[in-house]
């Protein structure tokens, strides 16, 4: 790609003011609100979880080897993430189609997001140039944002790896439940 590409990208979404190497995120801001269909086309809106502690894995594409490590993780540890009272959601640029053959194939009991027009993710400020296979390309990195109950973020992973995030993520839930205890 050519060096005016990052250029294209600002003209295009004028609203988002960011470097590309950061995520416009910060602990404390209050999460963008969104409504998304989910794997089976049920509208779901973000505003309606207040109360609820939730956790929004952003992952580049459904039933890819990372995300599908990554979400059969989040599969395995998903009681005890219920348990600490988090909503466990994922969200890609999938369509709902999409979504629900990858959580059908691998038994994943949460909700599935579909960010096919990637705008949540813009949101977010997810979107990233990433390295694939020796080609820059413009995708979602893999980042996972704790929103608490009061809609505001308390935590953010960046850079995940998909192996252990899963057990990292339900780490950091118990951490934070003994603080408000």
């Amino acid at each position: 790609m050519e060096s005016g590409w990052l250029d294209a990208v600002a003209a295009a979404f004028p609203a988002f003011d960011f470097d590309p190497g950061e995520i416009p995120m910060n602990i404390n801001d209050k999460a963008p609100d969104f409504t998304l269909q989910d794997e089976n086309g049920k509208e779901i809106a973000l505003k309606d979880l207040r109360g609820k502690t939730i956790v929004l894995y952003f992952y580049p594409r459904a039933d890819t080897p990372g995300c599908t490590i990554e979400a059969c993780e989040f599969r395995d540890t998903y009681k005890k993430m219920q348990k600490s009272g988090a909503v466990l959601l994922g969200i890609s640029p999938d369509t709902p189609k999409a979504q629900k053959k990858f959580q059908d194939k691998f038994s994943l009991p949460f909700t599935l997001l579909a960010d096919a027009d990637k705008k949540v993710a813009e949101a977010f400020g997810v979107m990233k140039e990433k390295n694939m296979y020796g080609k820059k390309v413009w995708g979602v990195a893999r980042t996972t944002f704790v929103i608490g109950p009061d809609g505001k973020i308390q935590h953010i992973f960046e850079k995940v790896k998909p192996e252990g995030h899963a057990e990292e993520v339900l780490a950091y839930l118990k951490e934070s439940a003994k603080g408000a205890a």
